[in-house]
């Protein structure tokens, strides 16, 4: 609705200009005199005339101007009692020319009012493409400060990583003692199982050895002999026993260390990989927002910068309403010259008199808009809004991001697939 308006009102500035072209081709028709310079050498009836014609071509572009009609007639009136003769003008002109003097005041009030308008216009018009400036630089101040925020989401997730490639050194490390004890246990274990774990033994040699007799030369020598035998093998037995179940202990032990480490390094995994998760997130969310409010400022900026010249080129210059107002005026001053002299001279100086008035220099600066001296303002190309999603080295997904962010990683903590919006749209 605000363009609709801004435009309704330049289109009206814009018939109004065109309106008031006519005064640039009418300036050298009002010199009465131009032709009669000797007053008495032109009758009265068509110096009358003369005038009369004039003020009414002079003043036809403003007959919105209250009171016209009126002072128009009342003059006509009047200038029919003029003659030659009269050296003052009589009672009856002094009153018609008064009436049209006050006219001319309220014709001249209403071009200052419309000068002043114009000009508010044209300042309105103004404000605007400073606010889009204004708001680009007051809204990009909040994707600034979250991207300023990087390194550090950055570092906290190197920090992470860093732990979890130490707890992963931990699982590694733990894992290759269990497999060293496991070996270890089941060369205790299997040697058991071989030697001892069967009925009868396969250890026991003794019944390979019964048909030997001279074992102890006696038979409570050959059974003491035989007794000491499987003493041994006793003892034997429970040492393998021992053994493996004193290694399948400690197997049993390392393996809940590497399990609880193992539990660590999954947590730390999870962790690390939330760090990047919201590291990624935050870079896209920046990046997204500051990408919306450059397209916003310029989206504003086209907008604001397009009103702006188009009231500019309706209001500016001699083509536009300080040209067509500056025309008025000088209209305007040139007939209030012509009726004081109409009412201070006598009819036979009337041709000089609008003679001068014609020659006469006015100042019409007071026409002038001080806004069509300001140059339009520029678009605002700052580095903020210089993105290049795919070698921006804060848009997440990007190779400069990638190794910005992962380059230092230890080999074995590697980063997770990327799973922020800004990589899904990639």
């Amino acid at each position: 609705m605000k363009l609709l308006a801004t435009i309704f009102a330049g289109l009206a500035c814009l018939l109004k200009v065109e309106a008031f072209k006519a005064f640039h081709s009418a300036r050298n028709l009002f010199s009465v005199g131009s032709h009669h310079a000797h007053g008495h050498t032109m009758s009265a009836q068509s110096l009358r005339d003369s005038i009369l014609h004039q003020i009414k071509r002079r003043t036809q572009n403003a007959s919105h101007i209250r009171g016209r009609e009126v002072a128009l007639a009342r003059l006509e009136q009047s200038l029919g009692t003029m003659t030659m003769k009269n050296e003052q003008p009589p009672e009856a002109l002094q009153g018609a020319i008064a009436s049209m003097s006050e006219y001319a005041v309220g014709w001249q009030d209403f071009i200052h009012e419309e000068s002043k308008e114009a000009a508010q216009r044209l300042n309105a018009s103004f404000a605007p493409m400073l606010q889009c400036d204004a708001e680009l630089l007051g809204d990009i101040e909040a994707p600034n400060s979250d991207r300023a925020q990087l390194p550090r989401f950055r570092a906290n997730h190197y920090a992470c990583r860093l732990m979890q490639n130490d707890s992963n050194t931990e699982v590694l490390m733990c894992e290759a003692e269990l497999a060293a004890l496991e070996s270890v246990r089941k060369e205790l274990c299997s040697y058991y199982q071989r030697n001892f774990n069967t009925i009868p033994a396969p250890i026991n040699v003794w019944s390979q050895q019964c048909d030997i007799r001279d074992l102890g030369g006696t038979p409570k020598g050959y059974f003491q002999i035989q007794l000491e035998f499987w003493d041994e093998l006793l003892l034997q037995h429970d040492k393998a026993y021992d053994a493996c179940m004193n290694q399948t202990a400690k197997v049993v032990a390392k393996e809940s260390v590497c399990l609880n480490l193992a539990e660590k390094r999954a947590n730390n995994t999870q962790m690390c990989d939330d760090y990047q998760d919201t590291m990624d997130t935050h870079a896209c969310n920046q990046m997204r927002s500051r990408m919306q409010v450059c397209s916003e400022y310029d989206r504003c900026h086209e907008r604001t910068t397009a009103e702006w010249s188009y009231l500019w080129n309706l209001s500016c210059g001699d083509t536009g309403l300080e040209g067509t107002h500056k025309e008025e005026l000088w209209q305007n001053n040139y007939l209030m010259c012509v009726l004081e002299v109409m009412e201070k001279e006598n009819m036979t100086e009337w041709a000089n008199g609008s003679l001068k008035c014609e020659k006469k220099e006015w100042d019409l600066s007071i026409m002038e808009i001080p806004a069509c001296r300001i140059p339009t303002p520029d678009h605002l190309n700052i580095t903020d809004c210089v993105v290049d999603t795919e070698t921006d080295s804060n848009m997440p997904g990007s190779v400069a991001y990638i190794d910005v962010s992962f380059g230092a990683l230890p080999a074995h903590t590697p980063p997770k697939p990327c799973a922020s919006l800004c990589c899904l749209e990639q």
